[in-house]
């Protein structure tokens, strides 16, 4: 991951997550991250990775609270466990299917084989959700369509399924712009820059429930509004498994 990335990462989870905390989906704070190999060379993708156990944490206090203080009392802004902001995080490099890749290229004309892509959505608990996409090595000067999509990445782009609505819309495939918009879904079209890299961002005034997402899908261009065709962005090119 370049550093240009990850000051961007950094700068949106500040903004996006506030003083509201933040916890991963997964793993549970009790489990301990095991060290993988990779292979030689290659850069494998990286989902929902946080720091942990850093040198100098001061151990929590087991002193009692001052009198007439109740011991579940939270300091000032502390968010009450499960309350807290999810985050997820893809970084990876494209690659053609394989079972367990994190980022995938249907078409290596388009979107080649090891360009590199970052995905973090938070997703706050008062109802606001905030997904950022990087890209690095893409085509120059190219306009791509992208949207967050239900299911996971396979060997083909329409495994993905559907795009996700916050609002399902009853008739399926959804061209209908009261359900295919950048305010029920998830809309991440963006255009390259003369070095292949761009950056996108969506915000939108819901969050995650147990019906999440799992991907998102780039598409040859960019997203159409009308109706009829709303939602429709081209071909299936690349899709990156995202844990929402």
């Amino acid at each position: 991951m370049r550093s240009n990335t990850a000051v961007t990462l950094l700068a949106i989870a500040v903004v996006t997550l506030g003083g509201s905390g933040w916890a991963l989906r997964e793993p549970s704070p009790s489990a301990q991250p095991t060290p993988s190999a990779e292979p030689s060379g290659a850069h494998r993708g990286h989902r929902g990775e946080t720091p942990s156990g850093a040198p100098g944490t001061a151990a929590p206090s087991t002193a009692a609270p001052p009198t007439g203080t109740p011991s579940n009392a939270l300091p000032s802004g502390a968010v009450p466990p499960g309350q807290a902001a999810q985050v997820a995080f893809t970084s990876a490099n494209f690659e053609k299917y394989q079972k367990n890749a994190d980022a995938i290229t249907y078409k290596p004309a388009l979107i080649p084989i090891g360009a590199d892509v970052t995905a973090l959505s938070t997703s706050r608990p008062e109802g606001r959700t905030t997904v950022l996409l990087t890209a690095h090595g893409l085509l120059p000067n190219h306009r791509y369509g992208a949207h967050v999509h239900q299911k996971s990445c396979g060997a083909k782009g329409d495994d993905a399924g559907p795009h996700y609505q916050n609002t399902a819309d009853p008739v399926q495939p959804s061209v209908n712009p009261a359900y295919a918009n950048p305010r029920n879904e998830i809309w991440l079209d963006f255009a390259t820059d003369k070095d292949g890299n761009a950056t996108a961002a969506s915000t939108v005034g819901w969050k995650f429930t147990d019906r999440r997402p799992r991907s998102i899908v780039v598409h040859a261009e960019h997203t159409q509004t009308h109706a009829g065709h709303a939602g429709v962005a081209g071909d299936r090119l690349g899709c990156v498994n995202v844990d929402f």
